[in-house]
């Protein structure tokens, strides 16, 4: 899956368990924007929601086992 640097941060940090707001202010973007990046990553795994988003990158990532 190719991922854009801030799609993969932002990956990284809804994986964790983030609010928008709280990876909009780590990332120094506005929630908007975390939004945004969160809905185009979502696109790009066929996936229809965050939890399901986080699931495949950790997938992606091997650091979840199916």
């Amino acid at each position: 899956m190719e991922l854009s640097k801030r799609q993969e941060e932002v990956c990284e940090y809804v994986s964790q368990g983030l609010t928008d707001k709280e990876i909009s202010d780590l990332m120094g973007v506005t929630v908007t924007a975390v939004k945004l990046y969160i809905v185009n990553a979502r696109k790009k795994f066929g996936v229809s929601n965050r939890t399901a988003l986080a699931i495949k990158y950790l997938e992606e990532k091997g650091k979840l086992v199916k």
